[in-house]
């Protein structure tokens, strides 16, 4: 039978994951002032290189992390059966789409940098593919332990690129990036990266075969992939989906834009996820909460999740006002002096970014009660909205067209999601005149 860790209050789970999920979201930030630093002009090349293969990852996963994360959450601590079935899906998703989502990910960055150096096309290859089965490693086992209960180290190892312990490994080794190599290449900080999440991703395995080594498994078979690929086909489309409206403007800089654009771009992009830490961590801590409350305990689940938004927008509006009043001085303090340009970027992009912290966690509402299909088809359509409107409008204005798009699609997106989050589940999930932050503390993560 495996132990059960104390689960603490959603107040106290919502505030351990705010910390370490801004830990993660500073450190993601600093490991981008560090690369900027390091490649100047090339490091929009980098940030497009790293998110590739996080998106990668995202494909390789198959929304597998997040069916076990809701079917982790719904596991009675007796039931070995249900643990077979969640441990059987995770090793499928291990052992044969995530590592052959690395291998194409290597050919392919070997094949896109034909006219580098052979060494410089080697390290390239390497690191993305580390990068991908890595990061996929990370998200997996990171909700696996969130959904049996170990909030607080699951809190570690999620969020941005990899969670706080793996962003501060991360700065460790592009620091040593810094002090060892002289102008380095792309490949060689993405290699940095690469290693930073390696220490975390070991430790985090190790907790969780600990969790479930009593269970005894069958041998491993293709099937068995198939089958959690099947299961979690919505999730899947909907994460894809989500990555996409994530990243697609910035590859789309560097499809369209000059070098230097594409870097304050993506400098801009950087500063302002720094906007939906604390939605998205109310989000996280919600997550199986939701699962097991709603069609039974929504009134509950509403005042809950409204009372947290209440909250996650009073604490953005603080990290908001800095980038709306200087938002060159904050990307200058970052980046340096030649991103201070990327102000007005920075301030457009935010407004989009609050339309998330407004709309609250209406997204896991649905995705985490049965209508992960509803978020698929909505994330889907402002792909398409986000590539044609930004197509016409960087033709027409440049970088700052580029930057209204995106505002303006992820604003309408929030807000098509909050609708239909009241009407398939009935529950409202922006803020509150009258929150109830008692019960923050009252309700159990």
């Amino acid at each position: 039978m495996r132990v059960v860790p104390a689960t603490p209050s959603v107040g106290t789970a919502g505030v351990w994951f705010v910390l370490s999920y801004g830990a993660a979201v500073v450190g993601y930030v600093a490991v981008s002032a560090l690369a900027s630093r390091l490649l100047h002009h090339d490091f929009g090349y980098f940030h497009i290189a790293m998110s590739a293969s996080l998106d990668a990852a995202l494909l390789a996963l198959f929304g597998a992390h997040r069916g076990a994360l809701r079917q982790a959450a719904r596991l009675d601590p007796a039931d070995d059966a249900g643990l077979v079935g969640l441990r059987r899906d995770v090793r499928a998703i291990s052992l044969f789409t995530l590592p052959a989502a690395a291998a194409a990910g290597a050919v392919g960055a070997w094949l896109l940098s034909g006219g580098q150096e052979r060494t410089t096309r080697l390290v390239l290859a390497a690191s993305v593919g580390a990068v991908i089965w890595l990061s996929g490693r990370q998200k997996l086992i990171a909700n696996v332990l969130r959904g049996l209960g170990s909030v607080r180290f699951a809190g570690l190892v999620e969020g941005r690129s990899g969670g706080a312990l793996v962003a501060a490994c991360q700065c460790v080794a592009v620091g040593a990036v810094i002090l060892l190599v002289p102008a380095p290449s792309v490949a060689v900080v993405l290699g940095a990266v690469a290693v930073g999440f390696a220490g975390p991703v070991l430790f985090a395995h190790l907790l969780l075969r600990r969790r479930w080594s009593h269970v005894k498994m069958a041998r491993p078979r293709l099937a068995d992939a198939q089958a959690a690929m099947s299961q979690n086909r919505h999730f899947a489309s909907n994460l894809v989906a989500a990555a996409l409206n994530t990243n697609i403007d910035l590859w789309l800089a560097g499809l369209l834009l000059t070098a230097y654009e594409t870097s304050l771009f993506s400098a801009a992009e950087r500063v302002s996820t720094l906007l939906p830490v604390v939605t998205m961590s109310l989000g996280v801590v919600a997550s199986p909460l939701v699962s097991r409350s709603v069609g039974h305990r929504s009134d509950e689940l509403e005042s809950l999740l409204r009372t947290g938004a209440t909250v996650a927008a009073g604490l953005t509006l603080l990290l908001w006002l800095p980038m709306l009043l200087a938002p060159g001085a904050v990307l200058r303090l970052i980046f340096g002096d030649a991103f201070g340009p990327a102000a007005v970027i920075l301030v457009i992009l935010t407004l989009g970014g609050m339309s998330n912290v407004l709309t609250g966690a209406c997204s896991v509402a649905l995705s985490m009660s049965g209508h992960e299909a509803i978020v698929s088809r909505v994330q889907w359509a402002a792909v398409a909205l986000r590539s044609a409107l930004g197509l016409v409008l960087v033709s027409m204005f440049g970088v700052t067209g580029l930057a209204i798009s995106a505002s303006g699609v992820t604003a309408l997106m929030w807000c098509a999601l909050w609708w239909f989050s009241l009407r398939r589940t009935g529950i409202r999930t922006h803020p509150t005149s009258r929150p109830d932050v008692m019960l923050l503390r009252r309700v159990p993560a």
